[in-house]
This record gives structure tokens, C-alpha cells and sequence, in this order.
């Protein structure tokens, strides 16, 4: 199968969208599949590979294109720029090849190549991993957002990540064409040593911002004794805005701030961990959206405590392979803690289970869901309904 993946963007961009992107296409072209990501020029494809831990394979092919960041002075957009270039790049290809897809998962993107649709004679598979629709205050679904619903209706097949995105994009925009959904996805099994003392630690890795909640960590840190929280990710100024409110509380020797660190080096980063947190707030689109560290967190072995949302429930569960806490309380996911720190059947439980779970969502699992797709798709436009 030869795919097509065309990403606005340069990578090593510090987000969990360049992780998924990269890692999803490595997977497909070692399940044998020929992959060309097409992307915003950034250095070279080994030092690039590396960034993310991983070594060249043959069938990934890294196409790199100019991008511009900001408007130029001809007041040219840089969306303009990387497009121009991007489209130049897939008609060249239909002229050497016949790729079976287009696999996109940005919706501006989506938006310029559904215009030239005309001109790239394949079919277009949208993975939605968040929505762009706003939400109404007290309503539980986004309101319609009709550039969205052009994109939704003008796709050949809709992959979603989670169950709960499927159900907002069919109660929203009314989508009656087939969405499937393909979970997001972690390495493969790192497993954590016993550690013999020392305080208790607990790790959070990712993004800063407010729906994150790592204001939360703050809190349950006040309330645990003999314990000490690392934080892993964020921009500098997140990163010194947080050092400060820790010197504030004085908390300077209960949670330290290690700002971001590339995907490679995560792993002898968290070595010393003896549980990993989730305190996302329940606020927009976090209840509905893949938390990647859901599933990143799986593969150490070691306890997850999280709050209770919605997506989270779709790859943990409260006392199998996680402690999941009532939602946005700094004081239940300190108790959650506590319940891991003084339990010893229950750490070891949810050790050996998250372990268990890690075997259902690896990058080779999940190239083997996205190639069920496709050739459901494929079938389906051979027989001239083409997921209606």
C-alpha cells in the first residue's frame, strides 16, 4: 500500500501531534507499507529519526518543503507557501507512482487539498484528534463549525482516536458515512526497576498549559509527605512561571520543573519513577480527546493515577491498571497517591496490568488497525460507494 502524509509543519516542535505523526508513519512502513510524509523543511532525516528514537527504515520516505512562520512582505501567508509546494510535491508523485491514499490529520491542510481534489485522483482519510468546533457555555457538545463539516462530508473515510470524538463529530455534524475509530498507540515495553529507598516520585510528561492542569501537582504535593513530583515538558516561560509558584509555596524540594526533554532521553529521564500522574482538567475538549500519556505511561510499568474523564476510562480502568480520582480535586489525586504509596497488592497490580494493557496499543497494533482501514476503504470505493 503506498500512503501519502502531507503535515503543515516542521518537526521536533515539542507537541504530541509530530510524536503521533512520525511514529504512526515508521510503523506502517516497517509493517511493509511505502509511506512519503511530506513536511515543513527542519535538518536532516537521520538527525530527525533520532530526535524521536528512531533508525531508518526503507519504505519511509521524508519529503522536506519550504514553510514560512509568519507573512512575508508580499503578504503572502505561510500557508501559502508550504501548500504551493506541498501540492506541487503530490502531483509529481501521481506522475511517477499510484498511491492508494491521502492521510491527513490537520484540518487546514484537509481544507486546501479538498479544493485540488479534482486534481489528485485518490482517496482522502481524515484522522481527527481533536476538534476546532467551540463550545457553548454548559453544553456538552461543540457547536457545528461548517469548514470542519466541509471537511467531515468531503473526506473518503474518518479515523477518529477515541469513541468519544466519534460521538460528537455524528451528534454535531450528523456524519452518517463510516468513522472508525484507531487509539493512539506507546513504544514498546520499558519496565521500571524496584527502587530500595528514597522518597516516593511522581512523574507527569507533557505540555503546561492550563487544561493540563499541572497547577493540580502543586496542590497534592502540599498534602503528601516523603514524596517529590517531576515534571517533564513545556515552554521555557510555562517552565519559569511554574519554578516560581513552587518557590512560592515552598515546594522547592517537593516538585522539580526539568522543562523539555526530546523523546529519546525520556526514557533514562523517568528511570527512577515509582508512579506517573494525569491531572487533566475535565474542561473542554480534554474529556473527549487521546491523552497520549494514557498510553505512554503503560509502557514503565508502573502505577497511573489520573482523574476520572471520559477518554481516559477508553485505554485505563480504576484498579486494574490505574487509580482514577474524582475529577479536578487536587486532594483525591493526592488521596489516589497515598493509595499507591501505602498498598503494596494494589502498586503491583496496577504494574503488571498497565504492562498487559501496553500489548493491545503498540505502533505495530496500531499500523495493523490503520491497514484494516484502509483496505475497508479501498473496497468499498471499488465498489463504487465510497463510505457515503
Amino acid at each position: 500500500m503506498k500512503i501519502i502524509y502531507p503535515v503543515n509543519k516542521r518537526f521536533a516542535i515539542q507537541r504530541a501531534h509530530d510524536v503521533l505523526v512520525i511514529k504512526t508513519c515508521h510503523a506502517l512502513a516497517s509493517a511493509g507499507h511505502e509511506v512519503t510524509l511530506i513536511m515543513g523543511k527542519t535538518c536532516s532525516v537521520e538527525k530527525l529519526l533520532s530526535h524521536y528514537g528512531l533508525k531508518p527504515v526503507q519504505n519511509l520516505k521524508i519529503v522536506q518543503l519550504p514553510i514560512l512562520r509568519k507573512k512575508s512582505g508580499f503578504g503572502v501567508s505561510w500557508h501559502f507557501i508550504f501548500n504551493f509546494f506541498c501540492l506541487k510535491a503530490i502531483k509529481d508523485i501521481l506522475k511517477k507512482e499510484n498511491p492508494d491514499f491521502l492521510y491527513l490529520s490537520e484540518l487546514k491542510m484537509a481544507q486546501f487539498l479538498l479544493k485540488k481534489k479534482s486534481e489528485i485522483d485518490m482517496p482522502f482519510v481524515y484522522e481527527v484528534h481533536g476538534l476546532y468546533s467551540s463550545y457553548p457555555l454548559g453544553e456538552n457538545y461543540p457547536r457545528a463549525n461548517e469548514k470542519e463539516g466541509n471537511v467531515f462530508n468531503g473526506v473518503n473515510g474518518i479515523i477518529t482516536t477515541t469513541e468519544g470524538i466519534k460521538n460528537i463529530i455524528r451528534a454535531t455534524y450528523g456524519i452518517k458515512k463510516e468513522i472508525q475509530v484507531v487509539p493512539l498507540a506507546a513504544d514498546s515495553a520499558f519496565p521500571l526497576g524496584e527502587k530500595t529507598s528514597g522518597k516516593f516520585k511522581i512523574y507527569y510528561i507533557g505540555q503546561l498549559y492550563y487544561e493540563q492542569g499541572v497547577d493540580f501537582l502543586l496542590n497534592a504535593a502540599l498534602k503528601l509527605e516523603n514524596a517529590e513530583f517531576h515534571v517533564i515538558g513545556g515552554k521555557p516561560d510555562e517552565v519559569s512561571g511554574f519554578k516560581d509558584k513552587a518557590r512560592n509555596n515552598k515546594l522547592g524540594d517537593k516538585i522539580f520543573f526539568h522543562g523539555f526533554i526530546k523523546p529519546s532521553r525520556i526514557d533514562q529521564t523517568v528511570k527512577d519513577a515509582d508512579c506517573f500522574v494525569i491531572p487533566s482538567r475535565s474542561t473542554g475538549k480534554m474529556g473527549y480527546v487521546a491523552h497520549t500519556k494514557s498510553y505512554e505511561y503503560l509502557r514503565y510499568g508502573k502505577p497511573i493515577i489520573s482523574f476520572d474523564l471520559p477518554s481516559i476510562r477508553e485505554v485505563l480502568s480504576n484498579g486494574y491498571n490505574a487509580v482514577l480520582v474524582a475529577k479536578n480535586d487536587p486532594e483525591a489525586l493526592a488521596d489516589g497517591i497515598k493509595k499507591i504509596m501505602t498498598d503494596r497488592s494494589l502498586y503491583d497490580r496496577l504494574s503488571q496490568n498497565a504492562l498487559k494493557t501496553l500489548k493491545g496499543h503498540t505502533w505495530e497494533m496500531r499500523a495493523e488497525r490503520l491497514e484494516k482501514v484502509f483496505n475497508y476503504i479501498l473496497e468499498t470505493r471499488k465498489n463504487g460507494n465510497v463510505c457515503k
